[in-house]
Formats: C-alpha cells, structure tokens, sequence
C-alpha cells in the first residue's frame, strides 16, 4: 500500500487534518497573483533547493544541533523525482463515464510523462466501464478504487463517497509527487446543444395556441360584423321579400360562422389554460434541474478542495482540471452566478464573455481560485469532434491554454491549432453516438493535462514550502490572516473537532465569512450563503452547534459569540428555515438562555436575538413560520427563562422581551404558553411595560402588540 510506513514531509501537520497545521492549506501566492509568464521551473527549484543552503529539508536537518526541535527531514525523492524518472500521481477522476484518465494511464507512462500510483475513480451510470488495476499499470489493488461498483455508488454529493475518497487520499498522498483531480460534470442542462423547442415543447405549443386563439377572435369579431350588416336592413323594413329572403339566408350563415368563432374561441382558451399549466410545470422542472447541476458542481468542488487539503497539509501539490461545454446562453457552467461569484479568477475569452468582462460587471472576489480556457477537442487530435469546451482549473497561468478552431462548419480552415488539415473534415458525433460517446475526452488532451500537472509541481511545491514557513512564523503570534482564504478554506477551518489551538483561526474564519455576507450584493448573498450551507456535506451548521454547546474557557466563550455571529448573518440571508430546522441549534440557544439567570453573559442578549429572528414577524408568519415558532416554543425551559430576564430587568431584557413578544402570539392572539406565562406572572404585563420604554423601536413594537393582546 502507497502510504505504508513513508515519513512526512518536512514541516507538514501530521496526518489528522488540515486542522492540525496553523491553517488551511497554504495558499500559494498564485491564487491572486499568479506568476510571471515565461517563468519556468526546474528540477532544482523544487522543495526550496536553493543556493542560500539551510532552506532546503535536508540542509536543514544537516545544519542544525542535535537537540534542535527541528521536524525530520523528508527524503529527497519526495520533495520531486529526480531526472529521468516519471512523477507519480495520485489521480482522483469524478463523472468518470468513459475513464479517460485511467485509460490513458499507460500510454502516459510508457511516454515518461507520469505514473498514475494510485486512482480512485468515482461514476454513477458507467462504472461498469473502467478499466482495472493491471490495466492501468497499477501494482497493488488496494492502490485502485473505482465507485460505483459493486455495494458503493458514485455520487459526488454523498458524504459517505467523499469520506470515502479523501481517506484513500491521505492514505497515500505522502508517496506520490503531485495529486490530480479530473472531472466532466454532466453537461445537460448547461449545454446548449439542445434547442429550446426540444427543451421547451409545451411552451412553443403554447404559443401556437395563442396564435390559434388571436386568430379566432378575429374571425369572431368578423362574423359579428356580418351579422350586425345583415340585421340592420332587416330590422329597419324597407326591402322586397325576395331581398328579405335572401338577407335571411345570409344572417344564418353569418349565425352559424359566429357560433363556429366563438366555440374556436373557447376551444383555444381551454387549450392555453391547459399549456399554461403544462408550461409551468415545464419551466419548474428545468429550474430545478439546473439547479440540481448546480449542486452537484458544488459537491464536486468542494470535494476537490477536502482533497487539496490533505494534500497542502503535507506539502504535496493538487491541481484540478474540470471540463464543461461552452454555452453563450446564461445557463453555461462559466456564467452561473455561483461559479462567478465564488470560483472564478476570470471569465473565458469568448464574445459572449467579452460584453460582461467590458461592461465591468464581472469583478472576481478576492477568495477566486479558477482561471478558464477555451478549447475545441479538434485541437487535440484530428479525429476528435470540434466540440467548443470550457477548462475550469487552478494550475498556473498559461499551464494549459487556449486552443481554438476557428472552423464553424465541415471543411473550413480550422487555424493554426486545429489537428484537421485544411480541406479535411471534421469528425461529427451529433446524431450518430449517444452523449456518453460524445463525452469523451480525446487522450491527447488528457496527456497535456497530465503534462500541465507535472511541470506545475515543482513551482507550486516550492510555494508550499515557503507558505508553510511563513505561516509557523506566524503562528507564534497568533491566527494567520484569512481574508484571501477560498470559501472551501474558511469552511474547512471550521471543521468538528478542532483543537483548542484554532480557536483564534476560527473565529477570524467566522469573522470573514460573516463580513463576506454583509459587504456582498443581495444575488451574491444569498448564493455564498446556500454555498456555505451546502458545502461538505452540510457541515458547516453542526460545527456552530458544537461551538455553541462546548463553551468552558475564555477561547470558547469568544468562539461561541463568533458562531452567534455568523448564524444571524445566515439568518438574514434567507436561510432561516434551514436554520430553524435544526433541532439542535434551537436546544443549544436556549440552553444559553435559560443557563445564564444574571443575564450577564455576553453571548445570552445575541442568542436571544438569533431565536427572535427565526421565530419570525407574526405579520409575515405562514405556515412553515408557524411550525418553525411552535418548535422554538417547545425547547425546554426556553419561555420561562426569557420570561425571567424581562421580570428581573437583566442586560439581556430588550433582546427577551422582542422574543417573549413573538412567543406568546400567534396570528394576533394569546397562545396557550402565553396564557401560562401570564398565571405565573401576573407582574409579567407591568414588566413589558416598563420595558417598552427602553429598547429599539422593532423591540417595542413586538412588545406594544403584545400588550394589545394582553
């Protein structure tokens, strides 16, 4: 097995977590500034070995003392394979459907480009598909992982996979040169390969039938002016019978075409309500299908980033490589609000990118960490289909480019990058092959991927080194700044389980996340706050819960307001329902509430406050808002505790009465805890009263109704 009795590398957290380390994965500088172009790296660049002796691990391990509490150092054939050997890779390939990676395993390393050691492979539909260990050159099976097969299923937004697959990383990261991540996420419902009568078909069949309907009404009104011409001289006198009889004869057929007009009429109208609904029903069912693409996008990414740390926190670089179709529309994977408002350094050098990038819409956040490319798989090799494909990655800039065919239509001159020669036509799948053949990526691509990962690595390990020592530097003095941190990073922070040595990080992490809320637009707001939600697995809200429970020290007193912090800021941003469900947050609120009778604890006034805001205004209450308030009025001891605070006048009275006030009414009368309040306290009502006086004016107008009431 790869990870069997390897040493760490030099100066790495030890092999529980990211969380171990003074922070997450040490961002190397070219996430915001990424390096200057031409600059290459070497062999002697890699793992700090430099001419000023003392920086590289075994310069280190030689000069210092014998007593010195230097970390051991790392053998020099982990720090990067020397020349004339393959780089082993640790490769994780997502959506793997026709497994491309692993199929091109061997070729690429009969070419000396790379040695995938050890692959975990993760599909859903074909799994049945890859190839095996032997196959793929890989010696021990234990070092081969394929989900999908067999009891496991391969679903990126299972927790249970991505536990899965982040153990078999840190297992094993610490014997290869560099980590991997590939991934074509399903690209149904960003492409636009689909025609919108074929994606759409009840809402074109509606509008014939409005077009059916406009044309009837004005036959109808045609044949009422008919009939209205005919009536007229009969109606009046004055024509010969046999005028009369052939007027009469004219008004039953103008009858007959009125009555046709108008059953067309009623006809066409049934059918619209009919489409209306099928419409509806239509247009809801594609929303929600792009937004189950989007969260399976999301899984992924945050699954690479759990992997990126593992493989950070011991020094070993990561890189992904995630494909998707290019769509001008805004439904494209690049135009979807969470990739721009979270993800993307850049947009594509595409026209339809070109009018957002001009307009200075598009402003990249300072915690982006994926750069674009453009490419057509005809670039790749001549019997590949053109396919215009957009590349999401984080390897440095320029590392894996542009590559465009300028052909539009079979034959046309492709430019100097496309493999067709000129004349020559393109390979063409539409129609002839399903969507799974039409995914595949040519293995000429996914060498220069591969071969992109490897002459990254050197560069993006020495980066590692040099943060990871800046980093021990300081954290002497305290939690390292988090401001440029990736949302996966601060999450990550935030983790279970923490030990109390982070305190101070992840209350900055906290503190960052929060003030991300506040400074963001609304559409952003609410996008990183279903992503903070969403991310590993939902962990974030658990954690906060765990923060809020186990506070027994000056540090966790400060980490428990940061998590009340954080919590009204996601309250605020439409997750309160999300909030609200959890049973666990409800009980450990009011277990602040009702442990603190002086009210002088400095986390009772925010906790009292959060469980206001999720009880919700009694104006604005439906349904859902009345379960919600139900359940907070059930948690033990909460009513009588925040009844106590109004009575005895604590600090924490204001932040009471607000909730009392919304606990004791539901829909503008006294409900049944009220009531019981009231028998307990008669002095209850005189208390608010008093306290009206004294608090903000939103406190006041819930206690004011309350009053009504009483």
């Amino acid at each position: 097995m790869l990870g069997s009795g390897r040493p760490t590398v030099a100066g790495a957290p030890p092999a529980t977590g990211l969380l171990q380390g003074l922070g997450p994965s040490p961002r190397p500088p070219r996430t915001t500034d990424p390096p200057e172009p031409g600059v290459e790296y070497s062999d002697s660049d890699a793992g700090g070995a430099s001419s000023s002796g003392g920086d590289t691990p075994a310069d280190a391990g030689a000069s210092a003392p014998e007593a010195a509490p230097a970390p051991a150092p790392a053998p020099a054939e982990l720090l990067f394979p020397p020349a004339g050997s393959a780089p082993k890779l640790l490769v994780v390939e997502a959506f793997a459907g026709s497994y491309p990676v692993a199929r091109a395993a061997p070729a690429l390393a009969d070419a000396g480009v790379a040695r995938v050691v050890a692959y975990a492979g993760i599909e859903l539909t074909f799994a049945d598909k890859a190839p095996g260990h032997e196959e793929m050159g890989i010696e021990a099976a234990e070092d081969y992982m394929n989900l999908g097969v067999g009891k496991t299923k391969g679903d990126v937004t299972s927790t249970e996979v991505r536990s899965t697959v982040v153990e078999f990383v840190r297992s094993r990261v610490q014997a290869v040169d560099a980590v991997a991540v590939f991934g074509g996420p399903p690209c149904q419902s960003y492409s636009a390969a689909a025609a919108d009568t074929t994606r759409f078909p009840a809402r074109y069949k509606l509008c014939d039938a409005e077009h059916e309907l406009f044309k009837a009404l004005k036959a109808n009104a045609a044949a009422e002016a008919a009939r209205h011409d005919i009536r007229s001289p009969l109606s009046n006198g004055g024509v010969g019978k046999r005028a009369e009889k052939v007027l009469a004869a004219k008004l039953d057929a103008a009858d007959t075409a009125a009555t046709e007009a108008r059953d067309r009429v009623e006809v066409s109208q049934l059918r619209i309500g009919e489409l209306e609904v099928a419409a509806r029903e239509e247009a809801a069912a594609d929303a929600a299908k792009l937004q189950g693409s989007d969260h399976l996008v999301r899984a992924f990414l945050h699954l690479y980033k759990a992997v990126e740390a593992e493989a950070h926190a011991r020094g070993v670089p990561c890189f992904l490589v995630m494909e998707n179709p290019y769509s001008s529309r805004d439904r494209g994977l690049w135009n979807r609000p969470f990739m721009k408002i979270t993800h993307l350094l850049e947009l594509p050098r595409t026209t339809a990118a070109d009018r957002e990038r001009h307009s200075g819409k598009f402003k990249p956040p300072a915690w982006a960490w994926l750069r674009t490319a453009y490419i057509n798989y005809c670039c790749f090799s001549a019997d590949a289909p053109r396919k215009p494909t957009i590349l999401f990655t984080n390897l440095p800039a320029g590392a894996l480019g542009d590559r465009r065919c300028r052909s539009n239509k079979s034959g046309a001159p492709g430019g100097p990058d496309c493999k067709v020669p000129e004349g020559g036509e393109h390979t063409t799948v539409r129609l002839t092959q399903g969507a799974h053949e039409r995914a595949i990526w040519p293995e000429a691509f996914v060498s220069e991927a591969l071969r992109a990962v490897v002459g990254s690595a050197p560069g993006e390990r020495a980066q590692l080194a040099a943060a990871a020592a800046g980093g021990a530097d300081e954290g002497a003095g305290g939690a390292a700044s988090v401001e440029h941190w990736p949302l996966a990073d601060l999450l990550h922070a935030l983790e279970p389980g923490a030990p109390p040595d982070v305190a101070a990080q992840q209350i900055a992490a906290m503190h960052e996340l929060r003030a991300r809320l506040m400074r963001a637009t609304r559409s952003q707001r609410e996008a990183l706050a279903l992503e903070a939600m969403e991310a590993r697995g939902g962990a974030l809200l658990p954690s906060l819960v765990a923060m809020l429970v186990g506070r027994g020290s000056t540090g966790d007193e400060d980490r428990c307001l940061a998590a009340l912090g954080l919590l009204d800021g996601l309250a605020a941003m439409r997750r309160r329902s999300a909030l609200a469900a959890s049973k666990g947050l409800v009980e450990a609120l009011a277990a602040i509430v009702s442990g603190d009778e002086a009210g002088g604890g400095a986390a009772t006034p925010p906790a009292l406050l959060l469980l206001a805001t999720l009880c919700t205004s009694d104006i604005t209450l439906n349904k859902q808002g009345r379960d919600t308030r139900e359940s907070i009025r059930m948690a033990p001891g909460l009513a009588e505790a925040t009844a106590g605070h109004v009575m005895r006048g604590t600090p924490a009275a204001g932040a009471a009465g607000q909730l009392l006030a919304r606990l004791c009414l539901e829909s503008g009368a006294l409900h049944p805890v009220g009531q019981g309040l009231l028998q307990q306290h008669p002095r209850l009502p005189a208390a608010l009263e008093d306290l009206r006086a004294q608090v903000r004016q939103e406190a006041g107008n819930a206690i004011r109704r309350l009053l009504k009431v009483i």
